[in-house]
């Protein structure tokens, strides 16, 4: 069984205006996943339903062998350890510095080597000079840069990014694609949502998903 695994998956928010309809694909490790379409086709959803943000109304998504119709909280915290979330509202703490909150999930997972391994991540974004910064003194492409280490940090099985190249400068959108290109190169898998084309032809990737309509079309 692959990685991410939707079996006629649905999901509405609206009862006459459902996101999706029936959707089966499966995603298998080390693919590289372009998730893209118009503003509001259910880009976000699509990634929320890949991490349990929110579940489908009928139909299953199985994600590392765990089950969104049956499954346990200890089962989806285990799951989710794996899994490297890039938000698109970002979802920082704003009371916490720069290196606070990239340390945050190693923290969480107690992780003895967390102090080193934020430090690894902050410098290879760019951002050991602001690691004592408080994330509200930050500009926005410094909180998206934040961001994208946090979920790195842990050297995630799964990497699933929503729009992560927002307010990131052109060279920072280099880096940043060439860092996940590399951890696709040692096995992690990669989804990442964006509806901007000139990004698109920059990244290497495997599968395009093309969100239309309530439909996926690979």
């Amino acid at each position: 069984m692959g990685e991410i695994v939707f079996k006629d998956v649905s999901k509405s928010f609206e009862e006459f205006h459902p996101v999706f309809s029936d959707v089966s694909f499966e995603i298998k490790r080390s693919d590289f996943v372009i998730v893209s379409g118009p503003t509001g086709a259910g880009k976000s959803t699509l990634l929320k339903l890949m991490y349990f943000g929110i579940l489908p109304d009928s139909g299953n998504v199985d994600v590392l062998g765990v089950s969104s119709s049956s499954h346990s909280k200890s089962k989806v915290m285990k799951m989710r350890r794996q899994i490297g979330v890039i938000f698109q509202g970002l979802k920082l703490l704003f009371d916490r510095s720069a290196f606070e909150n990239v340390m945050l999930p190693l923290f969480i997972a107690k992780d003895s080597d967390r102090d080193s391994k934020a430090y690894r991540v902050l410098k290879r974004m760019g951002l050991l000079h602001k690691k004592n910064i408080l994330i509200g003194e930050l500009s926005q492409g410094e909180r998206q840069k934040v961001a994208i280490a946090r979920a790195i940090v842990r050297a995630p099985r799964i990497l699933i990014a929503d729009e992560p190249f927002s307010n990131l400068s052109s060279e920072d959108i280099e880096k940043t694609v060439e860092i996940f290109k590399e951890m696709n190169d040692q096995g992690v898998t990669v989804i990442i949502a964006t509806h901007t084309e000139s990004i698109i032809s920059k990244i290497f990737y495997s599968r395009v998903f093309y969100i239309e309509n309530g439909e996926i079309k690979e």
